[in-house]
């Protein structure tokens, strides 16, 4: 059996005020290591030939995204695709927006909302993979953590609606959360091309109980502040063994997303097309 193992990274974090402000995976915030908030140990899906060193991009502004429609002039906070809670944490400190980046986090760690979307999230399970990627105006001094966390939640509902919910569970067997979860993998293991097909080949690896052996996930699990994503320092097989996210070891899906997925990724899980001969 064929095993994949890498994958793509995100580069780029981006923040902007008015336009979106670039910066290195080494800036790092100290909310980004709030003591006692460490996510869960990673496990990885069946990577693909991406280099883990393209740099994404966040989704173009949307009118109105926080605050006024017509506040045009004021702060944006960009997100890009495939970026974990802490890399968001970092990107709303560097932007003068006046929300907290450490309230932020801890909301995207323990916060809890009402939507239906996330009827299938375990109520301990952070909002990590639910947070949609793009770019979000602010008001200084009147958008609040929650203010732009609920932004990024309803965002994921419009982008990621009952109907391909619904496509999701009938066509991959997948419910919310377990689609959630294998978006974040192929976001990260996959350059958008080989999305559908990459997604196509974990679901058929997950019905036939296989391992989905990659090492994204495992990545996730070894992440420190600056240096989220950090390479493996042996064979997959051997690190963090014990641990649900080492996917060459569990044949299951993980028990959490890894990334924030792009609302294209959320589609080509919802419905994965088989490569051709």
């Amino acid at each position: 059996m064929e095993q994949h193992t890498s994958d793509r990274s995100v580069s780029r974090r981006s923040a902007a005020i008015s336009v979106v402000v670039s910066f290195t995976a080494s800036a790092a915030c100290a909310a980004c290591a709030l003591p006692g908030a460490a996510p869960p140990a990673g496990r990885a899906p069946v990577g693909s030939d991406g280099s883990d060193n393209a740099p994404r991009s966040a989704t173009p502004p949307e009118p109105g995204a926080v605050g006024s429609p017509s506040a045009t002039d004021s702060p944006a906070i960009s997100f890009a695709s495939g970026q974990r809670i802490e890399e968001y944490a970092e990107v709303v400190a560097l932007v003068a927006s006046g929300i907290d980046p450490q309230q932020f986090l801890e909301l995207a760690r323990r916060g809890r909302f009402s939507y239906d979307f996330l009827a299938s999230k375990p109520a301990s399970a952070s909002l990590e993979g639910y947070l949609l990627p793009g770019t979000y105006r602010v008001l200084p001094g009147q958008t609040t953590a929650e203010t732009l966390m609920r932004q990024l939640l309803t965002r994921f509902g419009e982008s990621f609606p009952p109907a391909l919910r619904a496509q999701a569970k009938q066509t991959a067997g997948l419910d919310v959360h377990q689609a959630v979860i294998l978006a974040s993998i192929v976001e990260r293991a996959a350059p958008p091309a080989e999305r559908q097909p990459l997604a196509a080949d974990y679901v058929d690896r997950l019905r036939r109980g296989e391992c989905l052996c990659a090492d994204v996930t495992l990545r996730y699990a070894l992440r420190k502040p600056g240096d989220w994503w950090p390479a493996l320092p042996a064979p997959a097989q051997s690190v963090l063994r014990e641990s649900p996210y080492n996917s060459h070891v569990h044949h299951t899906l993980p028990p959490g997303p890894i990334c924030n997925p792009s609302a294209d990724t959320l589609r080509a899980v919802a419905a994965p097309v088989r490569a051709g001969p």
